[in-house]
Parts: C-alpha cells; sequence; structure tokens
C-alpha cells in the first residue's frame, strides 16, 4: 500500500483530481462517517478502497489553518506521517453549539450518543488526533473554537 488518503467532511471538489494522482490500486482512503455521498465512489474510480472511520470525540479542521501548515511542512521538506488538526477536540454536539453560539443563531443543539447511529462497522470509543508531530516543524495549530471563529468571520 502506498497511500492512505484521509477525506474530512469539508474537503470536497478535488476528489476527481487527487484521488487518481495519489491513489494506486488497493490503497485505502479513510472516509468519515456521515460524509458526502460521493466519496466512496472516487476513490473507488481510482481503484482505491473506501475504509470507513468516525467517532464521538474527534478533531475538526479549519481548511485555511490546514493550508498555511501544508505550505510550511512543504517548505520544511517535511516526511513522514504528521497530523495536521486544529488544536483539542471535541464531540459533533460540542462543534454545532460553539457554531451556534458564535453566529447568534437561535437554536436548540441536543445530544445524541453515538452508538444511537447505526453504524456499518463497530466504531472506536476514543480516535482522536495527536497533532504533537507538528512539534518537530515548530508548528502550532490554533484550537477548534479559534477555527470556528475565524472561519464565520471569514465567510461574511
Amino acid at each position: 500500500m502506498k497511500a492512505v488518503v484521509l477525506r474530512a467532511p469539508g474537503d470536497v471538489g478535488v476528489e476527481e483530481i487527487a484521488d487518481p494522482a495519489i491513489l494506486e490500486p488497493g490503497d485505502e482512503a479513510i472516509l468519515p462517517n456521515p460524509c458526502y455521498p460521493a466519496y466512496p465512489h472516487f476513490v473507488e474510480a481510482a481503484r482505491g478502497k473506501p475504509v470507513w472511520a468516525g467517532t464521538a470525540a474527534r478533531n475538526f479542521t479549519y481548511t485555511a489553518d490546514l493550508a498555511r501548515v501544508i505550505i510550511r511542512l512543504c517548505r520544511a521538506d517535511a516526511r513522514g506521517i504528521v497530523h495536521a488538526t486544529n488544536r483539542d477536540n471535541c464531540s459533533w454536539f460540542e462543534f454545532a453549539r460553539e457554531i451556534i453560539a458564535d453566529a447568534r443563531l437561535s437554536a436548540t443543539v441536543r445530544p445524541t450518543p453515538s452508538d444511537h447511529f447505526v453504524r456499518p462497522a463497530q466504531r472506536p470509543k476514543y480516535s482522536v488526533l495527536s497533532s504533537k508531530s507538528l512539534e518537530k516543524y515548530g508548528i502550532e495549530m490554533p484550537n477548534w473554537q479559534d477555527a470556528v471563529r475565524r472561519y464565520l468571520q471569514d465567510r461574511n
């Protein structure tokens, strides 16, 4: 296996270009559950294998932060596996609640335990990524709450 590609719920638009360029037959692409319905088709078209993943606690990453980190990693000639996510982690409930509060929306978010969602495979209880691998390149990502605030400012 040459590559493992991680797809996040927000990185839509480049799959049809990136997957054939990155994936070789049999390579795995980790897909979030839920995800855009087209993701597995893009992976299969590139002769890759979709692998489903999802948990209650997770990392969120603002693509603007990720783009800046990717540029810095390229300039540092980074090698190996590097996890680049906004600092700290939260559940989908906490994430939605933060967005609603920061956007000053009037909506009620109710927590739903992950085990209430029917999934095709058993999920780990905790699989949050650590961004410690960025430290050796002198890079620190902002926390996810700051990323939510900046995203909402940037989109207006």
